[in-house]
């Protein structure tokens, strides 16, 4: 899945839940936003336990995503700037796909060492 769709649906959830956690409330203006939440929380693990567990390592992996992407993306784009490729270099800038299409870049168009014959 897509953290997007992951993201939305764990939100979605717990709208839900606050709204029946409202709804289910004998007096809703007795109970703080804070308690909702705290129900809502807990009611999305018990029933979601797998959401939870995701949206952890999420804070946790995200953030490495990012950063190899970055370290990618500027090799690949200063690669097709220094062999002065100037389609690959706009399209390396103006398209997010998280690391794949520099990989494919710096794959395709890797430098070729010259193997030095020893005598």
């Amino acid at each position: 899945m897509e953290k997007k769709t992951l993201a939305l649906g764990f939100s979605i959830l717990l709208l839900l839940n606050i709204f029946l956690v409202v709804a289910q409330a004998p007096d809703s203006s007795q109970i703080t936003v804070e308690t909702q939440m705290e129900n809502s929380m807990a009611m999305l693990i018990q029933e979601f336990p797998i959401l939870y567990k995701v949206a952890s390592y999420f804070f946790i992996i995200f953030p490495i995503i990012i950063i190899i992407d970055l370290i990618l993306k500027g090799f690949a784009m200063w690669r097709s700037s220094k062999k002065n490729q100037k389609i690959w270099f706009w399209v390396l800038l103006l398209l997010n796909t998280m690391g794949v299409l520099p990989l494919i870049y710096l794959i395709i168009y890797r430098d070729k060492k010259k193997s030095k014959k020893k005598d």
